[in-house]
């Protein structure tokens, strides 16, 4: 559980990224952030505040665990918005380039943009 609690805001941040209408890396990690951003915030707060009820628990082990979610929440958030944004915004990919899938064509880019900007007046 921890473990997959550790890459959640990993992978929340990375499917902003690349899911952005932005062709570089610059306009790719702002909107990641202003999508993103508030969501991984609340997520942390709300869990170190719903932790923080367990640490004066009966039980040392609610404390020790307690301490644990809480450790993992900030050290998460923490590597996820400073390193892993800066390496999206520094080396992330681009316009195609970098990508898994292959490159896109102008023309496939054009039915892209004009897809996108229907879905938007929609």
């Amino acid at each position: 559980m921890l473990l997959g609690f550790a890459v959640d805001y990993i992978v929340l941040l990375a499917a902003g990224y690349e899911h952005s209408g932005a062709r570089f890396r610059k306009g790719k990690t702002d909107e990641a952030y202003r999508e993103y951003g508030i969501s991984i915030l609340s997520s942390t707060i709300t869990t170190i505040i719903s932790a923080a009820f367990m640490y004066p628990g009966a039980m040392e082990s609610f404390g020790k665990f307690a301490y644990m979610l809480t450790s993992i929440a900030a050290v998460s958030f923490f590597v996820t918005m400073l390193l892993f944004g800066a390496l999206c915004h520094s080396i992330g990919p681009q316009d195609g380039f970098g990508d898994l899938r292959p490159p896109m064509t102008a023309k496939m880019w054009e039915r892209h943009l004009k897809m996108k900007a229907e879905l938007d007046d929609y």
